[in-house]
Parts: structure tokens; sequence; C-alpha cells
């Protein structure tokens, strides 16, 4: 898909004012996305995306037309996800496009928020929890976590109050605790922040 995509965006020329806008080429991306979906919904769930999946697939065509890093903020050309999506009279959910604003469980197929009301229950859910950094990657992950029954506990970044207390009740109850991040500087201080909280 990204290739028929990039191979359209450098249809007609390739000097520098003749390239696609950054808004074009998202419109790229959310419909060749939406077609996808219709032609076979199953992939909604098999295949999730999120904010980021989008930002990420229009980024490779936006380098692949000429635009450099500089040239690529991400808050502004996410943003265009549901400019895109309102032009189009569809939501992002109809792309199989999620979001969401704060730290949630994952667990066999069901997404739960997470506030101080439910840690008792949730903490219950699955014996091996896997806590991860990267917005989407609990997205990506959960369909195949669910056949196992691991608990996904998606925390948006760096570990919030409910995210470390429910990882902390977790552990008392035996549950398996592992964090997944990258391996740069903010990863490796979010693994050293969360060890104090999880044995």
């Amino acid at each position: 898909m990204i290739g028929e995509l990039v191979a359209r965006a450098c249809e007609g020329g390739g000097a520098r004012e003749d390239r696609p806008s950054r808004i074009e080429c998202m419109r790229e991306v959310i419909r060749a996305r939406y077609a996808a979906v219709k032609a076979d919904k199953t992939l909604k769930n098999t295949q999730r995306w999120t904010r980021s999946t989008a930002f990420y697939t229009c980024r490779k065509i936006l380098k692949s037309v000429g635009y450099a890093d500089e040239e690529l903020n991400r808050e502004n050309i996410t943003e265009y996800i549901e400019q895109v999506c309102d032009e189009m009279k569809i939501t992002r959910e109809d792309c199989g496009i999620y979001a969401a604003d704060r730290a949630q469980l994952y667990f066999r197929g069901k997404t739960y928020d997470i506030g101080f009301d439910d840690l008792e229950g949730l903490a219950q859910k699955g014996v091996d929890m896997l806590i991860i950094e990267k917005e989407g990657g609990a997205e990506q992950l959960a369909p195949l976590a669910a056949k196992k029954g691991i608990a996904l506990l998606n925390a948006r970044g760096f570990l919030v109050d409910y995210a470390i207390r429910l990882a902390e009740i977790a552990g008392k109850y035996g549950c398996n605790i592992a964090i997944l991040s990258d391996l740069d500087i903010y990863g490796l201080t979010i693994c050293s922040k969360s060890q104090m909280y999880i044995e």
C-alpha cells in the first residue's frame, strides 16, 4: 500500500513547488486505509492503526517527494487526520484508527480506561502484564496478546500515577510484569523510574 501511495505522490514532476502538500499526502493515506478497511472489516482488529501509524505512513510519502525532516511537524501532520476524515464525512474509527487520552489496559479483546476506582479489579486481569511506552504499540499487539491472556498496559509515555499503582497492585497478585520501550534516553528513563514500583 505504501509503495502505491509513494508512486502516486511522485507522479507529474518533481520540482519542489510541484510536490504534493502535507494534507494531500494525508488524504492519500486516509483514503487508502478507508478503502482497505471497507474491503476487509477484520483489519479494524487484526491490523489496528493509531494516529502514529497514519503519521509514519504519511511521513514516508512526504520524505519520498522531497520533504526534509524539519518540514515534518508531527503534531501538525497528525491533526490532518481528523480534518481529512471530516472532509470525507467519516470517523477515524471507520478507518480503524484509534486514539486514547490516558493510560489504558487491553485484555482479552477489551479496552479499559485506568482510574483509581478500577485498579483492584484491573490488577487481576492476566498473569502477565506488558507495559508499553510507545504510542500505538499496545493497539498493534492487542489481538495477539488477547489470544494468550496477556494484559497490555498502554502507558502512552511516562507512567502516570494510575498506571504505576496498577502495576504495583498486579505485582502483589503475582502478575509477571515487563516493560517494552524504545532503546533511547526516554525509554531508559521510563524503565529506571518504573523499577522502583515493579518487583
